[in-house]
């Protein structure tokens, strides 16, 4: 009799043991995730377009970054040296800006990095090329 009442009672408690892990597994991951899946909103996905969007752009804006640091460190030897008068800069500053202007484009450098270097406009950098280096 007494083993019949102990096995009783380890039948029940192994069901309520089964029972509350049935309901545990309702509130486990995978339940939560399929509910999140399915109460994303067409805002939600943009958001992620837009953020994988982001990353890439800056990740292409550091990799530029690199270059120019690296492209810079090598120019180094290249600087262009000049004249202390500052005088003579000012009444030469075209003539210096066209000459070191036309070197930079025998180098086939982009518009765009002529005007880096330079510190001046693209459309600077344009004006003189189309005006005086033909």
């Amino acid at each position: 009799m007494f083993q019949v009442i102990f096995l009783l009672l380890i039948g029940i408690a192994l069901v309520l043991l089964n029972y509350k892990a049935i309901t545990k597994e309702r509130k486990s991951f995978s339940s939560t995730l399929s509910e999140e899946k399915s109460s994303i909103s067409d805002m939600d996905l943009e958001l992620g377009k837009l953020r994988a969007d982001f990353s890439e752009d800056i990740l292409q804006l550091q990799s530029e970054l690199l270059k120019l640091r690296e492209n810079m460190e090598k120019d180094t030897t290249k600087e262009i040296i000049i004249k202390e008068n500052p005088e003579d800069l000012i009444n030469n500053s075209n003539s210096v800006r066209i000459d070191v202007i036309k070197a930079m484009l025998d180098e086939k450098l982009s518009l765009e990095e002529i005007s880096e270097k330079l510190k001046i406009g693209k459309g600077e950098v344009l004006l003189l090329k189309e005006l005086y280096i033909k």
